[in-house]
């Protein structure tokens, strides 16, 4: 049954370097069922089952629709405090390992171990020495640890990164607003410095 029909801007901020996609706005209509979709609400559960580990929500598929991506639905779902901060144990998680989890019992507690496994202190603190020895090699303090999982195909892919700095808020990165993005076209620069103009004034 259809409960509600929502409108929805479909904007990306792209431009000189990074903003350099080329489509038009486009305003749609969007049919939501009564049904919520369970991603989120089990994955938040799934949060509490560690309480010293700071989590956001990825979805990777959509890099394929829009060029980019921002969080899932629109959102970095973040849980916990202080997400990459020096010191805190830090893991992005793809929708796509979350639904296979909601799918297979079996996936699902091969997971939980896993992420049991890579936030244990003794492996935390392996990783903050692999942090500080590229430190040295690249010439600057890569303090800020990411974990991240996802699916590649079947198979589940786990992997490491270090960064000078943390991994902005959604309220931080660009003053988003969730889920909205503006294609500006590259081939007009004075429009293109419009839209902007027009954006950054919409957002105060």
């Amino acid at each position: 049954m259809i409960s509600r029909v929502s409108a929805d801007y479909n904007l990306k901020i792209k431009y000189n370097g990074f903003r350099n996609e080329i489509a038009k706005p486009v305003f749609k209509f969007t049919m939501k069922s009564e049904k919520e979709d369970t991603t989120v609400s089990y994955y938040k559960d799934m949060c509490k089952q560690f309480p010293d580990v700071a989590f956001t929500l990825d979805d990777a598929s959509k890099i394929m629709d829009h060029g980019a991506f921002y969080g899932y639905d629109g959102t970095m779902n973040l849980v916990g405090e202080n997400y990459t901060e020096p010191g805190q144990k830090s893991i992005r998680i793809d929708a796509s390992v979350i639904k296979k989890m909601q799918a297979d019992p079996e996936f699902e507690q091969e997971m939980l171990d896993r992420i049991k496994e890579v936030t244990r202190d003794e492996v935390y603190e392996d990783y903050t020495k692999d942090a500080a020895d590229c430190s040295i090699r690249v010439g600057c303090s890569m303090q800020c640890i990411e974990q991240y999982f996802t699916m590649v195909g079947d198979e589940l892919h786990y992997s490491v990164s270090y960064n000078e700095y943390p991994t902005p808020t959604q309220e931080e990165d660009y003053g988003v607003i969730p889920g909205a993005f503006i294609d500006l076209p590259e081939e007009d620069e004075d429009l293109a410095k419009t839209l902007l103009d027009m954006y950054d004034e919409c957002r105060g």
